[in-house]
């Protein structure tokens, strides 16, 4: 039976487990967005900054300045209460988070590494995991000798199937590889540089 989807609020974050809902469309920020879902919660934060947002609020008094404030947060409704999205706000700063075609990019330069794979394959794994283009992304991913019989095209072809993929899960996806395995990625293209820089 499919879930029903999630109803998302982007809040301020007092403390753990305190939040303050906003007016987000008495902002200057707002364009229509629905900020209901993860999708238009992302597009309104992707135009602003953390400190734009803040004094933005601040300036149309949609908040008290003494009230307390932790950071920007994104809640969900479970049958427990509210609970708080992991992977947090993207904001216009964010820069590292990548589009579902950059994804799929770095997914095409490191279709040899078996390692990287595994581990984006991992990074694929949800408690809830029922959605059939996650399944079907996994396979993609295990199986991807499979597919580069019929050469980069048919590579590509078969990873774009990331696309399908619930917005809510792809998201996630990409945001745990930006978290989990670019650093790793990016500290030994650097350590790589060091020693090359020593040898010469």
């Amino acid at each position: 039976m499919p879930q029903q989807p999630r109803i998302y609020c982007l809040v301020i974050k007092r403390k753990n487990n305190d939040f303050l809902p906003v007016d987000w469309n008495l902002t200057k920020f707002y364009q229509g967005e629905n900020m209901y879902t993860l999708d238009g919660i992302d597009k309104f934060t992707a135009k602003t900054t953390r400190k734009d947002l803040i004094n933005e609020i601040l300036d149309k008094n949609l908040v008290s300045p003494d009230e307390q404030f932790e950071c920007f947060s994104i809640i969900y409704k479970t049958k427990k209460g509210a609970r708080e999205l992991k992977e947090g706000v993207i904001f216009s700063e964010d820069t590292a988070v990548l589009s579902e075609d950059e994804l799929i990019d770095f997914l095409l330069t490191i279709q040899d590494n078996k390692q990287l794979l595994n581990e984006v394959f991992n990074v694929c794994h949800f408690k809830d995991d029922d959605d059939e283009q996650v399944k079907e992304f996994k396979f993609v991913i295990k199986q991807l000798d499979l597919f580069k019989a019929k050469g980069q095209n048919g590579v590509k072809a078969a990873l774009s199937l990331f696309k399908k993929i619930p917005y809510d899960k792809k998201r996630t996806i990409i945001l745990r590889i930006v978290d989990t395995i670019f650093p790793r990625i990016t500290k030994k293209l650097e350590s790589n540089k060091l020693e090359l820089k020593n040898v010469a």
